[in-house]
């Protein structure tokens, strides 16, 4: 069985005040993400799992570079210089009625670590990733194996290895023999207040990236705590 999707997201912007500078200060961008989904169970050799392969091309400029100067960059589908590659390849293979993941392959860390769920209505990329480590996500997201566990309802426990300065255009291998190791548990709570559930994620992790080179520069080795407390503060009508 196949499933096949494609979305496109588009977007205005303009620096009125401050940054870099205001002048002619309007750009539009748009990314094109096309997602192939095969279900490997139905294949002539079943396997508990899927092959995921995503697309992505983006066209415009956002204003980050130009006119703000951000550090964090203003949008999440800023790609800098516009991009057409295989975003992501990878095997997905669940175990025991999918409370074991393991997933092989060209792949997005921030899909599954240091995810902040509420947040993603929220369009800025702070809501994700800590600025100080260049993780492989988009636009350049790499070749890596991350596997999860779930304990109960409520714990999850992930871990994965990436290289971890390859470039998106690439099938994501940087091959100057980088590693990006992360770990991640993760808790699930619900709060009680005035009669209402108010859900809430905590997770702490910790992250080694090995030395490397990035553009031609070369890069220091980083090691990385990080805690993450993502709370509901109030139900969304009808819910809770």
């Amino acid at each position: 069985m196949l499933e096949f999707d494609m979305v496109y997201t588009g977007e205005v912007f303009s620096n009125a005040r401050g940054g870099l500078s205001t002048k002619n200060a309007t750009r539009y961008q748009g990314l094109l993400d096309a997602r192939l989904i095969a279900d490997l169970s139905r294949t002539c050799i079943p396997l508990p799992g899927q092959l995921v392969i995503l697309g992505q091309t983006t066209h415009g400029r956002g204003i980050t570079e130009s006119f703000v100067g951000d550090t964090q960059v203003l949008s999440n589908i800023d790609s800098f210089s516009n991009i057409a590659q295989v975003s992501e390849y990878y095997l997905k293979l669940d175990f025991f009625d999918g409370i074991a993941e393991i997933r092989l392959g060209k792949q997005d860390l921030n899909n599954q670590f240091f995810v902040v769920d509420r947040a993603s209505d929220f369009i800025q990329s702070t809501f994700g990733l800590s600025p100080s480590t260049a993780f492989p996500t988009y636009p350049n997201p790499s070749f890596g194996l991350s596997a999860s566990i779930a304990l109960g309802d409520a714990w999850t426990i992930r871990a994965g290895v990436w290289d971890a300065f390859a470039s998106g255009s690439s099938w994501g291998f940087s091959g100057n023999d980088s590693i990006l190791a992360i770990g991640e548990l993760e808790r699930d709570y619900s709060l009680w207040l005035f009669g209402r559930r108010l859900d809430g994620t905590f997770a702490m992790g910790a992250v080694y990236e090995s030395q490397g080179i990035i553009d031609g520069n070369p890069v220091s080795a980083v090691h990385e705590y990080i805690v993450q407390i993502e709370q509901m503060i109030l139900p969304e009508h009808g819910n809770g």
